[in-house]
This record gives C-alpha cells, sequence and structure tokens, in this order.
C-alpha cells in the first residue's frame, strides 16, 4: 500500500492530517495538536437510524477538525446538514474550529451514480465554507469518467481496518489521470516508493496524504 520515506520513499510521519480512530482521540493527544484531525461523529445504520459517536465535543487542541459520519444507507441529505451544523456548533463552544464534513459511505459501483446526486444534495445544504469530502472504494477507479464535482475530494483509503490492501499498480495508474481532487490514506507503516509518490505528485488534482491512526498507534 501506499506511504513514503525521504530520498526512497517519503515519510509519513510528516504528514499534517490525520484520520483518528475511536478511542484513540484522548490518548497522547498532544500528538495531534498541530494537525487537521478528522474524526468520527455518528453512525447512521442501515435503517437510517442515527447515533452517537467518537468524542462528544471538548477543548481539543487541535489545528483543525473535521467531522467524519459513517453511513450504512445512502444519507438523507437534510438530515446529515442539519446534524453536521449542530456539532460544528458544539465544537466551537470549545473552541475548535470544525471546517469539514465527510461522508464515509461504501457505496457499491454499480450504484454510484445515484450515491452522487445524495452528496451533491448534502453539499448545497451545508454552510459555504464547509470543506466536503468523501471516502473512496479501488473499484470506483475502474468508473474512468466518474467523480463528485471539484467542491468534494475523494479519499482512498486503500486499507480495511487496520490492514492494508495488496499494491495494485493499476489502481495508482488511474489516479496519476485522476480529474478529480482526491487523496490517499495511509497506515502508518505503509509505504510508496518515491518515482510513485512523484508521479502523483504531478497531477495538479492530488492533495496529498492522511494517515489513519488506530486505537494503539497514538
Amino acid at each position: 500500500m501506499l506511504s513514503v520515506l525521504i530520498s526512497l520513499f517519503i515519510s509519513c510521519s510528516s504528514l499534517a492530517e490525520v484520520w483518528v480512530w475511536p478511542g484513540a482521540y484522548r490518548a497522547q493527544s498532544d500528538k495531534v495538536a498541530s494537525e487537521s484531525v478528522l474524526v468520527l461523529q455518528r453512525h447512521i445504520d442501515r435503517s437510517g437510524v442515527m447515533s452517537a459517536r467518537g468524542p462528544s465535543p471538548w477543548a481539543w487542541p487541535v489545528k483543525e477538525l473535521t467531522l467524519v459520519f459513517r453511513l450504512e444507507s445512502r444519507p438523507r441529505a437534510d438530515v446529515i446538514a442539519r446534524t453536521f451544523v449542530e456539532l460544528r456548533e458544539a465544537w466551537r463552544r470549545h473552541g475548535v474550529r470544525v471546517v469539514g464534513l465527510q461522508l464515509d459511505y461504501d457505496s457499491p459501483t454499480s450504484k454510484l451514480a445515484d450515491y452522487r446526486r445524495d452528496v451533491a444534495g448534502v453539499l448545497k445544504r451545508l454552510p459555504r465554507e464547509t470543506h466536503l469530502s468523501v471516502t473512496g472504494l479501488a473499484d470506483w477507479l475502474k468508473l474512468r469518467e466518474f467523480d463528485f464535482g471539484r467542491d468534494v475530494t475523494v479519499y482512498f483509503q486503500l486499507y480495511r481496518g487496520a490492514r492494508e490492501h495488496a499494491y495494485h499498480e493499476m489502481n495508482l495508474q488511474e489516479l496519476e489521470r485522476a480529474r478529480y481532487p482526491f487523496k490517499l490514506g495511509l497506515l502508518p507503516y505503509q509505504t510508496l516508493p518515491r518515482e510513485a509518490a512523484e508521479r502523483l505528485k504531478r497531477n495538479s488534482k492530488f492533495k496529498g496524504f492522511t494517515q489513519f491512526y488506530g486505537g494503539t498507534q497514538l
């Protein structure tokens, strides 16, 4: 999977954005104090019921925060947007700057067009300054023309849980040609050859890496 060392690889320790798994957010939180952090806040089950996840709002000394909603069913745009605004204000009362919302939904590739319309509906209802992103599946790369528009960033998390997927050169080649904003999610120990990283950087749509922190990795 993906990650880089200086010279032959690029170091993920220098990444300025981290995705913090529930249970890790308080442990040694000073290590992400200067970081942009993504953290899980809500879960929506298959019947559409929403429940709280992750930390309640507190005075977390991070640079900025993106709130993640994990979905097992397609989102209702009005509910998503209203809940996000309520959470953003709750964090702000603790002095935390919330800049974005991420939708974490494993849309089947065959239904991706429907999901894109759902995402557009969410974007339309969010405060104008909010940055919206979605997590992406490697299978989506088979659809060469898919994208969510210039205002939505796709995070390709090429791992499952705390285990990396096998590295697929084909996926990377597809991303080198991507015409939409995207980032790549990394586990702390993953590596990407320097040559591959340089090819990605030539694509102006590539917006960098995000490192995943599990419960014991902080």
